[in-house]
């Protein structure tokens, strides 16, 4: 059965809370479409959230429209499909011939008509071929094949077409993102949600709003980043949205964390891991097991963390390769933690390998930082602070914040570190008062964050350095 209106599989009956979106009990059925109770008086779609006695898309385009939108969709789609379930598998190069020959089909068959399905077709299959270069981690690249997408599908008002474009919206959010175009990112993201106007409960609405939510996340406004990753995970239980309610609960994990709530991130995580398993999601599983690393590495327990870190890094090597510049990443912190700089670095060059020559600003700041930590554990200091400050350099370039808070803390650190073998004089005093300025720096986000144990440990260190240097 399809959606009248938006032309997606109906999904079977599935059982919700009414109220809160939650699976509900036995005694009540509810609609799988819209979660109000059955039979339902008003139905929806999963896939576009709009009700079903909406004017349909055949009877908006006509019987004429609806037969060219059957035909582009049954050429395109095998193509567009098969591509799709490549990447998912871990091949990127045979998904993007794939993509490639369903643009050339495309343009074979249809291209002299210039039908709205022609474009909105093509539009898709750019998408594809996007995902392609961003599983390559070649983000200029995938933005560039977004920019083409959206500008098929510019100016095409039938709602199908539209709720694509505000996909594409969220893709082109993304990738200004990961380049740390922060401004840029919202504004997409807000684009997408003005072309759904109201219909927002739907996977393209729950994307931006979970967009939305990283984005304040990483610039350590929580009070805005909280109600958009909870608007997120509502959506993707309203609609049973499996793979989404994943991710959107390892969304709020990651918030949880950095406010250093690791009881509550590790729940969310630990939530994400079921349905991953539950889904047989392998690429999720070995997400999962990061990120439960990560809350041991927080609680002390380097052992478990290395564990959980080296399972997922066998999971990803072969086909995700997306992932293990994080993974290496969080070794290599742990390595840091036990002040074993050959390890750091030997964790470091593994995660810029991943990368590639494609590398987002984040994923660059945080491996120099590392690199700096195991260049002062191998007493070049001095190599160590200049590491320090190309790092604070990126992350004052993106406006990051937590891992940029992290940063300052290790950074005020060392040099309180160094200092304790300096004798007393101005270049001592100097080093100090920045080693003062860095901490309070930290210490101010943190406490925006709302990070009881990081602010905590600033605060102890900034009393040390006033008791132990007078």
């Amino acid at each position: 059965m399809q959606c009248k209106f938006c032309l997606s599989p109906i999904r079977p009956e599935a059982k919700f809370c009414e109220n809160c979106g939650q699976p509900a009990g036995k005694t009540e059925k509810f609609c799988a479409e819209c979660g109000a109770k059955s039979p339902a008086t008003a139905r929806f779609c999963g896939e576009c959230g709009h009700k079903f006695e909406v004017e349909a898309f055949r009877d908006q385009v006509g019987e004429s429209g609806f037969a060219t939108h059957s035909q582009v969709e049954r050429t395109v789609r095998p193509f567009r499909e098969q591509g799709e379930k490549l990447l998912q598998e871990g091949f990127p190069d045979e998904a993007h011939g794939m993509f490639k020959s369903g643009i050339q089909m495309l343009d074979a068959r249809f291209s002299g008509d210039e039908s709205p399905s022609y474009h909105n077709a093509r539009a898709s299959v750019f998408t594809g071929m996007s995902n392609v270069y961003k599983q390559r981690g070649d983000n200029e690249k995938a933005l560039e094949w977004l920019c083409k997408a959206r500008d098929e599908l510019t100016g095409l008002d039938d709602f199908p077409f539209r709720l694509q474009l505000a996909e594409i919206h969220q893709l082109i959010g993304w990738s200004y993102y990961r380049k740390g175009d922060m401004r840029e990112a919202a504004m997409s993201y807000y684009r997408g949600l003005a072309i759904l106007e109201k219909t927002a409960e739907n996977k393209q609405g729950a994307m931006l709003y979970q967009g939305l939510g990283k984005l304040f996340r990483a610039l350590g406004n929580n009070e805005d980043s909280l109600p958009y990753l909870k608007r997120d995970r509502q959506i993707r239980v309203k609609i049973g949205d499996e793979l989404g309610n994943s991710i959107a609960s390892t969304n709020l994990g990651v918030f949880f964390a950095q406010m250093g709530d690791y009881a509550a991130a590790q729940q969310n995580y630990q939530e994400a891991q079921e349905i991953s398993i539950r889904l047989n999601d392998l690429e999720g599983i070995a997400i999962g097991k990061a990120n439960l690393g990560y809350v041991r590495y927080e609680q002390g327990d380097y052992e478990g963390a290395t564990q959980l870190l080296e399972s997922a890094i066998e999971l990803a090597a072969e086909k995700w390769s997306w992932v293990l510049p994080l993974l290496y990443s969080y070794q290599a912190r742990i390595a840091a933690a036990q002040r074993n700089p050959e390890k750091v670095l030997k964790y470091v060059e593994k995660a810029r390998s991943a990368c590639g020559e494609y590398i987002s600003n984040p994923d660059r700041a945080i491996q120099t930082e590392l690199e700096a930590l195991a260049r002062f554990d191998q007493k070049d200091h001095e190599g160590s602070f200049a590491l320090m400050e190309k790092t604070m350099e990126i992350y004052e370039s993106v406006n990051i914040g937590f891992d940029h808070y992290v940063m300052l803390l290790n950074y005020g650190a060392r040099i309180v570190e160094h200092c304790r073998g300096l004798k007393s004089g101005p270049a001592k005093r100097q080093l100090l008062n920045k080693a003062v300025e860095l901490v309070g720096r930290a210490t101010d986000g943190f406490a925006k964050l709302g990070n009881g144990k990081y602010t905590v440990v600033c605060r102890k260190l900034l009393d040390a350095i006033s008791r132990d240097f007078k």
